[in-house]
């Protein structure tokens, strides 16, 4: 790949200078356990506290038990993750891979059902949204894909504590971002 130029840099550098001093810690290691996120958020809240918990992804967590298969894997993993935020007193967004069907169901919007590897995880999850870009799963029909470019949904598919909506977005492929709109 191509590193990134003098120019590019100067211009991230606002940005890189907000997350350093935002108290945000980024913890990339290979094995990622329950019992090593457990720990770091152990240390960030007596260093000063946590407001929020993000983990990508879900199923790259592993639980430290012995379970026989990935859905009981999953499943225990889940629960833990909904008891580690009531401990923290701390929201836990966590990215979550669907099942592969998605691909090639033709581009229908994911369901609750689509989310891999267990139910729990709708279950325990207050909330479940999904980002969806039609464009993509149409790729190989170029008729069909004709102006969805752009195109997103921030589909809400559960809200313990409100109402399922869905929400036009627009997505910036530049810049990689979403924004309201549609």
């Amino acid at each position: 790949g191509q590193g990134i130029g003098d120019r590019e840099f100067k211009e991230a550098l606002p940005a890189i200078d907000s997350v350093t001093g935002s108290g945000l810690i980024i913890e990339d290691a290979k094995r990622l356990t329950l019992a090593g996120v457990m720990a770091r958020i152990r240390t960030a809240q007596f260093r000063g506290g946590v407001d929020l918990i993000v983990l990508d992804y879900l199923q790259r967590l592993q639980s430290g038990q012995n379970a026989r298969t990935r859905y009981e894997e999953m499943t225990a993993v889940s629960r833990e993750l909904k008891s580690i935020a009531q401990d923290a007193n701390a929201p836990i967004l966590c990215t979550s891979q669907l099942n592969r069907g998605m691909e090639k169901d033709g581009g229908r919007w994911p369901i609750l059902s689509d989310l891999r590897d267990s139910g729990s995880i709708e279950e325990d999850a207050d909330v479940v949204a999904f980002l969806h870009r039609p464009e993509l799963y149409l790729a190989e029909k170029p008729e069909e894909a004709a102006g969805l470019e752009g195109q997103a949904k921030l589909i809400i598919a559960k809200n313990r504590n409100g109402a399922l909506r869905n929400i036009d977005l627009v997505f910036d492929k530049e810049r990689a971002s979403f924004y309201e709109g549609g």
